[in-house]
């Protein structure tokens, strides 16, 4: 069942093995990588995604598109799901026919997020065949075959960096606004804009970890307290992951090996906080918000399901942030080493979640 994802990672750690000899050319290659992923991700079959379902009915619910504009709400109340979805699905809908309208909005999306995260692997790190291979054990799987909203999401999210180096708000506001529309958790990348690029607290970032880590231990549930606030469709989304945390009783190891080596690089990288800016203009950013992502896990731990979408959310930016040990891991073997040790624990990881790695199919038409 694995074979065909194993193959899809072997074929990533050989552009890793080859990076110094074919980096000149590096862009040439990551398009051909991209063209692969997005056939894959855009032509699957909904037999690949345990969330198919959920995109069948959204895109039945889907309003014709002219009632957006004579009963809007009505039009957005139709399934409650992030606005560009239902507008997409209602503009398919419009011209083609229900098999091609659907196929086409999975290709779409796929074609969207893993260009978006292609072209930030070239703009923002040198190691682009690190992070190219570091997305494939773990992040294509999860957001580009299963959470297609969340894939999309966060690739607009992660294009949006380049205005906090540029320090242009208006445009990395406009670029969370779309995301949001894609998926409302995205918000939590907002106040990042405010953080310093250059330097970075060690003792206000390590307790960013170890305080909710404490509180979870001590069993306070901080997670409850967002159920009591008004927060719109974020108090639904609060609720609705409680009840199923109460029906389906879900249970995760808070210690588990993907966040304690999340916590060993973060760790290793903070040593070196100082020169960080200098050998990468996004490294810092990247490595706060990896920090903030293992605090707002145990903040949300009572809800597991919720503690990992979060997590994962925040942490997408860590296939930019862990090739950075190669700058300081010497000899660089054994960095490269490590990082394929961590892609393979990652891989693991998401294989060893029931019913997460389905056997791979292209749509029947």
């Amino acid at each position: 069942m694995l074979t065909f994802y194993i193959v899809l990672v072997a074929a990533t750690l050989v552009l890793c093995l080859l990076g110094e000899e074919i980096k000149q050319n590096r862009w040439l290659y990551l398009l051909v990588c991209g063209v692969a992923l997005v056939v894959l991700a855009g032509l699957k079959s909904s037999e690949v995604s345990v969330d198919s379902h959920f995109y069948h009915n959204f895109y039945k619910a889907a309003m014709p598109f002219v009632t957006m504009f004579t009963s809007p709400g009505a039009f957005f109340s139709a399934e409650k799901v992030e606005p560009s979805f239902l507008i997409i699905c209602s503009i398919l809908k419009s011209f083609l026919t229900p098999t091609y309208g659907y196929a086409a909005l999975i290709l779409i999306f796929a074609i969207l997020a893993v260009s978006l995260k292609l072209k930030c692997m070239l703009d923002y790190t040198e190691f682009a065949f690190f992070s190219l291979f570091l997305y494939v054990c773990y992040y294509f799987q999860l957001h580009e075959l299963i959470q297609i909203r969340a894939g999309l999401a966060i690739g607009i999210v992660m294009y949006s960096f380049r205005y906090i180096v540029r320090r242009d708000f208006w445009h990395y506001l406009l670029f969370i606004l779309l995301a949001v529309m894609c998926h409302y958790s995205t918000i939590l990348f907002l106040p990042f804009y405010f953080v310093s690029l250059r330097k970075i607290n060690p003792w206000i970032y390590v307790s960013v970890m170890v305080v909710p880590f404490v509180l979870m231990l001590a069993e306070a549930d901080l997670f409850s307290l967002l159920s009591n606030m008004d927060l719109g469709v974020y108090s639904e989304k609060v609720a609705h992951y409680q009840l199923e945390q109460k029906v389906n009783q879900h249970q995760v190891d808070p210690m588990n090996m993907v966040i304690l080596t999340q916590l060993g690089v973060s760790i290793f990288l903070l040593c070196f906080r100082r020169d960080l800016p200098d050998r990468n203009p996004y490294a810092v950013l990247f490595l706060k918000i990896c920090m903030v992502s293992v605090g707002a896990f145990y903040v949300c731990f009572s809800v597991p399901v919720f503690a990992f979408r979060t997590w994962q959310m925040l942490n997408s930016v860590s296939i930019f942030l862990f090739p950075c040990i190669i700058y300081y891991l010497k000899p660089r073997w054994l960095a490269e080493l490590l990082l394929v040790l961590i892609g393979l624990g990652m891989f693991y990881s998401l294989a060893s979640q029931a019913g997460h790695l389905l056997p791979f199919k292209l749509v029947q038409f």
